[in-house]
């Protein structure tokens, strides 16, 4: 099944390199298989079941909603980031975990701090080495960074339109990613 890589829509200009990945529920099934094939799963479902009970945050649901994870690097600074097609859900899972004594608001935009600094380790493990638990949400996309300066760089850059699809070496990429 072929996807279209979307990231060039959030990624900024600027960007220096990206992973961008299709991820469906069979995706975090297949993660949780290999955790106990490599018997590193107690330790993860420890954290899943600490989640669920005292958040009340399901990681599996939230996986149900994800089409595409990832991340992108400008002037050495890595964002994580989700895609959905329905952000509301991802949004009010993601609600479950904000530390709601830290929302951030920076003129129209918010910023949200999650409890978890490890989340995208639980999804995909050692692809996402960084701690991210600050985020924003932009349409479909939720992107994470360390600190709220970082997510407010990034917000000037989609305001701005300054996007890496607006780039001829990313198209070109894009066009001929899946070339024979």
């Amino acid at each position: 099944e072929m996807i279209d890589v979307s990231i060039g829509k959030i990624a900024p200009l600027s960007t220096s390199n990206f992973l961008s990945l299709s991820y469906k529920k069979t995706t975090f099934n297949n993660y949780k298989t290999y955790l106990k094939n490599t018997n590193n799963f107690s330790n993860w479902d420890s954290i899943y079941k600490v989640l669920n009970s005292d958040y009340n945050f399901n990681l599996s649901e939230l996986a149900d909603y994800i089409n595409e994870i990832g991340f992108f690097t400008i002037s050495n600074t890595t964002f994580y980031y989700l895609k959905t097609d329905e952000p509301h859900n991802a949004s009010s899972i993601l609600n479950h975990i904000n530390d709601s004594t830290e929302t951030y608001i920076s003129e129209k935009r918010n910023y949200y701090k999650i409890h978890l600094d490890n989340l995208f380790q639980l999804l995909a493990d050692k692809l996402f080495t960084e701690n991210k638990n600050y985020y924003l949400s932009t349409g479909d996309y939720f992107i994470f960074a360390s600190d709220t300066t970082q997510l407010h760089n990034i917000n000037s850059s989609l305001e701005e339109g300054n996007y890496l699809e607006n780039n001829s070496v990313y198209s070109d990429y894009k066009i001929n990613q899946f070339s024979e």
